[in-house]
């Protein structure tokens, strides 16, 4: 039980790291072609060190099939989650507000466990969930229903983050067999494919892109080693 609780930590830990790179990436963009180029980028560097660790451990690429489509799955909601996360901060989002959206992906977190893993809701739980409501809704400073439309684009942006976070999560336990270098293998693959087919049809539709920059590739190289 312990075990779990420092992975936990760990994991937050990588993820705070992560999300204050995101927003350098933000910062730097001009245009979601740039968060695209990004998360290329970032898919590429998984793609290599997932080789290179299956080679060292003499794993096996081709695993089961509902295992390599769950990584692909998985893949598939990274690509959706970088690029809104890269986006939310293109359109000035603050990081500690939509740091703390991103926490509350427990609570669809919880609804996907009780769904299709027969978690039961415990009265512990919906307290939790409850708390996460409340305090979302304040730090967003208590908007009435009809103001809600007029919030900024990038809390939007922040919130559908959060949504595919959560899948993703589900995704990952529905794998949680596979070795982790074989899922970041198929799953950066997947980025690479998903971002090389998104920045031709930005290409193709001619919006203007500036995402050949040096800092946004090293930036993108350090969030790719440690997600």
């Amino acid at each position: 039980k312990k075990m779990w609780v420092k992975w936990a930590l760990l994991e937050s830990g990588s993820r705070a790291s992560s999300r204050l790179l995101q927003k350098v990436i933000g910062n730097l963009s001009v245009t979601i072609g740039d968060a695209c180029f990004a998360t290329l980028i970032i898919g590429m560097v998984q793609v290599v060190t997932g080789f290179i660790a299956i080679k060292v451990q003499k794993a096996s690429f081709f695993v089961n099939f509902r295992l390599i489509l769950g990584s692909v799955a998985f893949g598939t909601f990274a690509v959706i989650a970088t690029v809104l996360s890269f986006a939310t901060f293109l359109e000035g989002g603050e990081i500690g507000v939509s740091t703390f959206i991103i926490t509350l992906s427990i609570v669809p977190g919880a609804m996907i466990d009780s769904v299709f893993f027969h978690e039961r809701l415990t009265l512990r739980k919906y307290v939790g969930i409850g708390i996460a409501i409340l305090a979302g809704y304040s730090i967003l400073g208590w908007p009435s229903v009809n103001s809600l439309l007029s919030l900024p684009l990038w809390i939007f942006l922040a919130v559908a983050n959060m949504a595919a976070v959560a899948i993703n999560q589900g995704v990952t336990r529905s794998i949680k067999t596979i070795n982790p270098f074989t899922k970041n293998f198929w799953g950066g693959l997947t980025t690479v494919v998903l971002c090389l087919i998104a920045l031709g049809a930005i290409e193709v539709i001619g919006i203007d892109t500036s995402y050949y920059n040096e800092k946004l590739v090293i930036v993108s190289v350090v969030i790719g080693l440690i997600v």
